[in-house]
C-alpha cells in the first residue's frame, strides 16, 4: 500500500493550519519566491501540501533529493545553490528550533520559528 492508501482509510481527517495559509498568501501578495524543504519523504510532502503546492516554485526533501537525513546546515547551503541566491537572502521559517532555525542560521540564512517568532511580514 502507498502511503496515501493508508491515510485514506484512516478515520482521522488530515487539516491545515489556517494561520500557516494567511501567511503563504502574505508571502505570495509580496511576490515573494517559496519553495518547501521537508526533512520527510517526497511522498509524505505532497500529501502535507494537499492543495498548497500553488504557493511553491520548488519542493524539496532532504531525504529524496539530497540523500541527507534531517536539515543539518549545509542542506541550506545546497538550497541556495540551487536558487542561485546568497544565504542572505534565504529567510527559513519552520517549527523546529535546531533543523529550522539554528542550522539556518548557521548556515548565513535568516530564519523564524513557526509560530513563536513569527508576527507579520514587512517588505
Amino acid at each position: 500500500k502507498s502511503l496515501r492508501d493508508i491515510l485514506d482509510e484512516s478515520p482521522v481527517e488530515p487539516h491545515q493550519n489556517h494561520k500557516a495559509v494567511d501567511l503563504l498568501n502574505e508571502c505570495a501578495n509580496k511576490e515573494y519566491k517559496l519553495i518547501a524543504l521537508s526533512a520527510t519523504h517526497l511522498e509524505f510532502i505532497d500529501i502535507e501540501l494537499d492543495g498548497l503546492h500553488k504557493y511553491f516554485v520548488d519542493v524539496y526533501s532532504c531525504i529524496d533529493d539530497f540523500e541527507t537525513a534531517g536539515k543539518p546546515d549545509s542542506i541550506y547551503d545546497k538550497i541556495v545553490e540551487k536558487l542561485e541566491i546568497s544565504s542572505r537572502e534565504l529567510c527559513n521559517i519552520g517549527d523546529n528550533k535546531e533543523m529550522d532555525v539554528d542550522n539556518a542560521r548557521s548556515a548565513g540564512c535568516q530564519a523564524m520559528l513557526w509560530p513563536d517568532e513569527f508576527i507579520t511580514i514587512s517588505r
